[in-house]
C-alpha cells in the first residue's frame, strides 16, 4: 500500500512539473511573439516614414503636423511656464567671473547619486563662461571609444573634452542612426533639454571655437602632433587638419579648420 501511494504521489508531483514547464514556455513564447511583432511594426513605421525625412524642411513639416493634432490638454500652457522659463535662463546665462579654480571647484562638488549639477545655483552660467573662455594649456589624443576626442586642460590643470564639428549644423546624415561621426552640437542639445527636463544626468557642455594651430597644435605633446597634418598650398597659406586616435580615427578622415584656422568644439 505504501509503494502505490508513493507512485500516486510520484505521478502527481510528474503532472504539476509538466504543468508548470508547458506555462513557462506559453509565457516565454509570448514575450517572444510580443517583441518580435514591435520590432516589425516600429521597423515598418519608421521605413514608412523615411521616405518623409529627406530635408530639415521635410522634418520640420511633420512635426508642425504632429502638434496641429495634439490633444487640447497638451495646448494648454502651464500658468508657471514664464516664472520656470526665466529661472531657467537666469540660470543658464552666461555670466562673468573672477577666479577659475573656485568654479572648478564647486563643479567638481556637484554631481551626487541622482544628478550631475543642481537645478538652480548662480556658479553655472559663471562656470558656462568659463569653459569658454580659459586658455588652454595642454592637448592630448584620447584613444577611448569609436570617435574623434581629445582631452584639454585649462587653468589649474582642469580637464575637459574636446569634440569637433564634422558637418554643419543643418546637415542631414543618411543611412542608420549610427551612421558619420558625431555631431558635436549633439551634446550641447543633450545638456540643455537635460535642464529643461529636470534629467541633469547629462555632462555639463558648451560650444567654443578653438584655433587648431595656435591652441591646439601649440598646446599639443608629440603623439597629438603626429596626428595632425599640415599642409601648404602653392601659395604659401598652411591647413591645419586632425585624425586623431581612436577605434575608426584614420589618416584619410580628417576633420579641418577654416582659412584662420578655427574649428567649432564642445
Amino acid at each position: 500500500m505504501m509503494l502505490m501511494l508513493m507512485t500516486a504521489a510520484g505521478q502527481e508531483s510528474a503532472a504539476l512539473k509538466i504543468k508548470r514547464s508547458v506555462i513557462i514556455v506559453c509565457i516565454i513564447a509570448t514575450l517572444l511573439c510580443i517583441l518580435l511583432g514591435a520590432n516589425f511594426y516600429f521597423m515598418y513605421y519608421l521605413n514608412a516614414e523615411e521616405g518623409q525625412l529627406s530635408s530639415v524642411r521635410a522634418l520640420e513639416n511633420m512635426i508642425r503636423h504632429k502638434i496641429r493634432h495634439l490633444k487640447p490638454s497638451y495646448l494648454n500652457r502651464n500658468p508657471r511656464f514664464f516664472m520656470f522659463r526665466n529661472k531657467l535662463l537666469k540660470n543658464y546665462k552666461m555670466a562673468t567671473y573672477e577666479n577659475a579654480s573656485v568654479l572648478w571647484e564647486i563643479a567638481n562638488w556637484w554631481p551626487h547619486e541622482n544628478e550631475i549639477y543642481p537645478q538652480h545655483d548662480s556658479s553655472m552660467g559663471q562656470l558656462l563662461k568659463t569653459l569658454r573662455d580659459e586658455p588652454i594649456t595642454s592637448a592630448n589624443n584620447l584613444p577611448r571609444g569609436t570617435q574623434l576626442k581629445l582631452l584639454l586642460r585649462l587653468s589649474q590643470q582642469q580637464k575637459i573634452i574636446f569634440k569637433p564639428q564634422w558637418y554643419p549644423r543643418d546637415f542631414i546624415v543618411e543611412g542608420v542612426v549610427y551612421s558619420g561621426k558625431d555631431r558635436h552640437a549633439a551634446e550641447v542639445y543633450a545638456f540643455y533639454l537635460g535642464a529643461v527636463l529636470d534629467l541633469r544626468w547629462t555632462p555639463i557642455v558648451v560650444g567654443r571655437v578653438v584655433n587648431l594651430k595656435d591652441q591646439i597644435y601649440a598646446s599639443a605633446d608629440q603623439e597629438l602632433k603626429n596626428t595632425i597634418k599640415i599642409e601648404t598650398d602653392e601659395e604659401g597659406n598652411e591647413s591645419y587638419c586632425l585624425y586623431g586616435k581612436c577605434y575608426y580615427c584614420n589618416e584619410d578622415e580628417t576633420v579641418c579648420g577654416d582659412d584662420q584656422h578655427n574649428i567649432e568644439k564642445d
